[in-house]
């Protein structure tokens, strides 16, 4: 198995890439494959994405967006055990929990009726999944909404996250307080990088 890493990015977040890049080659041995911008209007995310994929030599594709700043070292133990389990999904920052889901093994699975089983939170799919959820949805949101349930697909995770970050972003307004759980050196670099 080969996992690739990607990061989306929109024209209007572009600027948010700089401290991305920064917290993400501090604190993850992974390197990111490829930067996709997609393009405004956001009715055509999906079809960028694909586009930005298809290329990819791969199985498994790690997804992150622009806004996820990590806030320190990924657990590697845990992501080591995630994939190595039988998966569509992974997901890395443990919303799995949040939703309906059942324990097996060390990990937990959402359930077929779960919400959210396509969130864009950080995870990694499996490119043939991804690929089919993108070519099923227009938007981010409606990435995420559609189906509701059913797909029959295996979303793995665990009752913690196994990345820690903190989403800056919510509707085009920068969250503060997301940035207070960087570490004081991280927000100083993070604020001069932003100001750019």
């Amino acid at each position: 198995m080969e996992i690739k890493a990607i990061v989306i990015s929109s024209p209007n977040y572009k600027y948010l890439l700089r401290g991305f890049y920064h917290l993400w080659h501090k604190y993850c041995d992974i390197p990111i494959s490829k930067e996709i911008i997609t393009s405004e209007p956001r009715d055509n995310w999906c079809k960028d994405v694909l586009e930005g994929i298809k290329d990819l030599d791969c199985t498994d594709i790690l997804v992150a967006l622009e806004d996820y700043y990590l806030q320190k070292p990924y657990d590697k133990e845990q992501f080591a055990y995630l994939i190595n389990q039988k998966y569509d999904k992974i997901d890395l920052q443990g919303q799995v929990n949040y939703f309906e889901h059942y324990g097996e093994g060390g990990h937990v699975v959402a359930s077929n009726s779960a919400c959210y089983r396509r969130s864009l939170q950080m995870s990694i799919w499996k490119k043939e999944y991804l690929i089919q959820c993108l070519k099923d949805a227009t938007n981010p949101w409606s990435f995420e909404l559609t189906p509701k349930s059913n797909d029959n697909k295996k979303i793995i995770g665990l009752a913690h996250n196994t990345f820690f970050y903190s989403n800056i972003m919510l509707k085009g307004s920068m969250m503060n307080y997301e940035l207070d759980h960087l570490n004081k050196e991280d927000r100083i670099v993070i604020n001069d990088l932003l100001k750019k």
